[in-house]
Formats: structure tokens, sequence, C-alpha cells
């Protein structure tokens, strides 16, 4: 079979007449035949499935030992955990319309119609499926593994339909593929015809990955993150396949700088949302767990896995509360679902143990992933790591990210502003929420970003500045422009974040603004100062999105009195600003939420409004309840 050219190939699919040959020659009859000779198992598909386990067993040394076995039950609900996967295994694949399949470059799926599959593209619900296999033995779960495994590929040929959609998707489905073999053992629960059709989409999707990573000549960034971790663990889970030194030395070579970019001062051009970083942590540590196993050495890896780790314990409770701007569906790699487990606490406490780093470690919860990468006794070790610092200011500029965190009084506090973009190429990504904030009290939200925009009728809202802690001008969207991060400094209990954005300097004459964020940890007090350089008059708009269930009220000094989990704070505007209080209203919209793609919710609003003229300044005071 030969290496897949990525371009031209889907420039072909655009043409339906090339499309069905196309995915035939990849991964039909013919396909299957030609990939037993290549490995060396002409007309032997059962000696092919043998030498996969074997190879996966080396290659991922999980904890699947009786004594780790026996001891799951101890560490997870697995009555609950059982309940959850056998509703599973009765679900049938998502419906799809009754035509012919269509090449992927065609496909165009919603974030809702992304979330309603997701546990079909990513390969989780495999994933799923085999684990439970594992810990029951029960002959009708894995039956339903081996159909799901099965009709996802028949459904799914080579670049076609939804599975084909983006790298990301691939490369998740790769190594959730690979672990849920790995579950299944020796493999004599499938049929032999379906371990080659595993194969074979493994084996495209290393050709597609590694075809577009080539082509990107040696410039790597955020978004390569996924692909080179994923050509990483199909190199080393799949030797017999000649393309796999390759892929090892792909992964090898990029994953490193691809994770330390996060920290570099040109960064792609388009900014990951922080639920990518949280991804590419887990996929940094996933490759260095890999490669330590290997005995080598990933230049860069470390470096920018601690980096990411710090984001992540800086996101996850106690300190944070996972705020995300954007969205991706994936969340935390190894969708395993055993516990309610925060997936910031599961990446940071991951990048702890394999760094040895107890700056890193977040809550001690053992998830299901720590447990089957290092068995019953990581419990220990994650006790082991305590007494981790204080996290101070923390910035990732392809991330578009700069944030405080600190104490604030008994208060453990962080507060993030979007800084993004940053670069030229960056700008118009970004420019909706450029200098926005969230604010997380003792691992509870105070501010939040308005969640998945989705695609229904509120999408033009959740896509505005209106929608995030931020500064409007005028009413107008900004257009284009750069954010230039000016100061970020924290000292004890004390720290500032200063940043501009020009984004409205098109709008009318020479216009920016300027945010600047004053933690005082001793009184437990945020200062924002928005500063307008500008001529003429205009009329300025603050917005601060509260949770769902929070309370506002309006005190008799003129303050606005903030109440939820995350406590009791007072919001004290400036004293020219005109004060709105508003939950889900519809003309205009304003004070809506989403939790998950398609389902919005009404959520409080504090909307001020005043004129200013020149330079001026704006001052709102945030005063946590002692």
């Amino acid at each position: 079979m030969k290496t897949v050219d990525l371009k031209s190939m889907l420039e072909k699919l655009t043409k339906s007449k090339w499309a069905a040959k196309l995915a035939n020659q990849l991964g039909g009859n013919e396909a299957q035949t030609q990939l037993l000779v290549e490995c060396g198992y002409a007309g032997q598909p059962d000696g092919l499935a043998t030498r996969v386990a074997v190879e996966l067993e080396r290659a991922l040394p999980l904890a699947l030992d009786r004594a780790s076995l026996q001891a799951f039950g101890s560490h997870f609900d697995g009555i609950e955990l059982m309940a959850r996967v056998r509703r599973e295994a009765d679900d049938l694949l998502p419906a799809f319309p009754d035509q012919a399949a269509l090449p992927s470059s065609q496909m165009q799926l919603t974030p809702e119609e992304v979330h309603h599959r997701w546990a079909w593209i990513s390969g989780a619900r495999s994933l799923r499926l085999a684990r439970a296999w594992r810990l029951t033995g029960d002959p009708k779960i894995a039956m339903s593994c081996g159909r799901s495994l099965e009709r996802f590929c028949r459904h799914n040929p080579p670049l076609m339909n939804w599975g084909w959609m983006d790298a990301s998707h691939l490369a998740l489905r790769a190594l959730h593929w690979l672990w849920a073999l790995r579950f299944l053992g020796d493999l004599a629960v499938l049929k032999s015809e379906t371990v080659m059709l595993v194969i074979l989409q493994l084996k495209v999707i290393g050709q597609v990955l590694s075809q577009d990573l080539e082509s990107k000549r040696g410039i790597y960034g955020p978004d390569d993150v996924a692909s080179s971790g994923a050509l990483l663990f199909l190199g080393r889970c799949l030797p017999f396949l000649p393309e796999s030194p390759q892929w090892w030395g792909l992964g090898t070579t990029i994953l490193g700088p691809a994770l330390s970019s996060y920290r570099e001062k040109a960064p792609q051009s388009r900014p990951a949302p922080t639920d990518q970083v949280r991804q590419a942590a887990d996929w940094g540590s996933l490759g260095l767990w890999l490669a330590k196993h290997n005995g080598i050495q990933i230049e860069g890896l470390e470096d920018g896995l601690t980096d990411l780790g710090l984001f992540c314990r800086a996101s996850a409770p106690p300190w944070g509360a996972g705020i995300c701007w954007g969205w991706s569906p994936g969340g935390a790699l190894m969708e395993l679902d055993g516990a309610p487990v925060d997936p910031f606490t599961q990446s940071a406490n991951l990048a702890a143990v394999l760094l040895d780093n107890p700056d890193l470690r977040a809550a001690r919860v053992v998830d299901e992933r720590l447990y089957w990468l290092f068995g019953p006794r990581v419990g220990e070790v994650l006790r082991q790591l305590a007494g981790g610092g204080d996290l101070g200011s923390l910035d990732l500029p392809a991330a578009g990210l700069s944030g405080l965190a600190g104490q604030a009084g008994e208060h453990r506090l962080t507060v993030w502003l979007r800084t993004a973009p940053r670069t030229v190429e960056a700008q118009g990504y970004g420019s909706h929420d450029a200098l926005s904030l969230a604010i997380a009290v003792d691992g509870h939200p105070m501010l939040l970003t308005p969640g998945p925009e989705g695609s229904g009728p509120l999408t033009p809202y959740l896509q505005s500045r209106a929608a995030h802690n931020t500064l409007v001008v005028d009413g107008l969207e900004p257009e284009g422009g750069l954010v230039n991060l000016e100061g970020l400094e924290s000292s004890g209990l004390q720290g500032f974040c200063v940043a501009r954005y020009d984004g409205y300097s098109s709008h009318d004459g020479p216009l920016e603004i300027r945010r600047r964020v004053f933690l005082d940890g001793t009184a437990g007090i945020i200062n924002l100062v928005d500063q307008v350089s500008a001529l003429g008059q205009h009329t300025c708009e603050l917005f601060f999105h509260l949770p769902p269930s929070a309370q506002v009220e309006r005190d008799p000094e003129g303050c606005i009195v903030l109440s939820g989990s995350f406590g009791r704070a007072w919001l004290r505007p400036d004293p020219n600003a005109e004060v709105r209080i508003a939950r889900g209203r519809s003309h205009p919209q304003m004070g809506w939420m989403a939790l998950e793609p398609g389902e919005i919710t009404a959520a409080p609003v504090v909307a001020l409004r005043m004129g200013v003229e020149g330079n001026a300044r704006i001052t709102t005071t945030i005063n946590l309840e002692a």
C-alpha cells in the first residue's frame, strides 16, 4: 500500500466518482490480503491477530495482572460503572442518512452532531467496552465491543464519512483503539476479519497523520501534539507494519517541540483553547510514559509537560474550576468514565507522577487512567507528592492565556485573562474574547466563559464580546487587532497582569483598550482597571457573567452582592457606570450560557455602561468575603 498523499487525495475525493474506489483500495478485501502479505502472515489472519496481541502486551505494560483487577473495586464504583457500560453495550451506531458514503472532505457536522457521535468518533465506546470485558469476562460485552469496532469500520471506510473529518479525532481514536485491543488481550474474542479492519484503519490513520506532519517542513505547533503523540504509539505498538519506523521517528522528533511550542512567542495562527491545553498535557504525559518504558528521551518533552502541568494544576480544584475558552469534545484523553474526577485534576496528577514533581499535583484523587498505568500503588505515590508551592503567575502564549493564582485571605484564587491573538497570523481568532476574564475561588467558578458556541439560534450571541467578561466599545465587535501582554508578575500575596488590545482601532480612528488586573491577596480584593485611549466620545460596556446558580443583588451602598458556590463577594462598579442585572434576556440577548453543545441555560450577568471621552479609566473592584 502506497503512502497516502493527503492533499491530492482530498482533492480527488471531492469528486464522487473517486470516493468508493479509493476507500476500497485502502480498506477493502484486496487491502486486507495485501496487509497480511506485508506483515508476513499471508493467508493467516489468526496469526496476525496473535502478533498484534503480543506486540501490544510489550508496548503497553498496563496494570492488568490479577491483583490489580481484583483491587479495582476498592478504588472505583464497579457496580455503577458496569451498569453504564451495559447500557452503552446495547446502543446502536448513531443514525446516518440512507445514502452512499461521502468523502470526509464533503462532510459537515455541527458541534451538536459531533457531541452526539463523540463516543464513536473518538473510539471511547470501544475502549470502555474492552475494559469492562477485562474486568468481568462477560462474553456479551466482548461481542458488543467487536460489533462496535466492525460497524464503525464498515460505516466509515478510510477517508470517508464523519469518522475521518479531523486529524485530532483520528489521533484520539488510534490511541483508544490500541488501548482497547490491549484490554481485550489475546484477541480471540474478536473475529480475525475485525482485527484486520481495525489494523487497516490504524494504518491509514498513521499514513494520514505522518503525511500531514511531513508537509509542515519542520514548523510545529500546538495542533501537532495529538498527531505526533498518536504516531509515537502507532510506531511502537504496530512494529510489524512497514511504516512503523517512520511513525516512531516522527513521534519522537516532533512531540517535544510541539509541546514546547505553547511557550513560544510566535505560535501557529490558531490559538488553542484551554481544553486543548489539557489534552496536550495528556498526550505529553502518555508519550513520556511510553518513552520511559522504551528507555529513550524526547527532547523538550519534560520541560513542555511541566509548563502544561502547572497550567492544569492552576485550573483544577482547589485553585481553579476547569474554566475553558473554546470547545473541544475530546476532554481528557482515555475517556474511561470510571469516577467523577475533574479533568484538569487528572491531567495535573498524571504529569506530577511521571515527572515526580509535587508542584504539579492537584487533589489526591486516583482516576482510572492513573490506575491502569501504575496500578493500585499510585494512591500512595500521590500521597507522597504532597507539598507543592503556590502557583504565582502563568502564561502560555500559544494558548492565548495568562493567569494569576494565589491566596486571597483564606481563599485560593485563580484569575485568567484571555491574551490572544498575539501574532499577525492569528488576527481574527479570539478577537471576540480578547482581554476577557475568568475567575475561580476555592475551585468554584465566579466568572465564567459562555461555553460551547454550538450552532443554534444563540450562536451569534455566544460568539460575541457581550457573552464574555470583557469590555465592548460602541456596541461593536472588534476587527482583527493584536493583544500585547505588557506585564505579568506575582510575588507572595500580590500580583498583577496588564495587556492592551487594538482591535477597535479600525472603527473610529486610533482606539486602544488596556486592561489591568491587580490581585491583593492580603485584603482579598481584585481590582480591574479598563483604560480606553481614543479620540472623541465613545460608549463602553463591561460584562460580568456568573454561574447559573449564582445570586445577584444590589445593596443600599451601591455595591452588587454576588453569592454562590464560590461564597460571597461584592462587586463595586465605577461611580459613573449605569448598572443592569439580567438573566436570560432575549431582547437584547443577554445572560445565557451553554453547558453542553446545543444546551443553553439562563445565567446572571452584570452589565455596566458609561460614556467616555479621550483617555478614560473604568475601575471595578471585586471584594471577596473573608
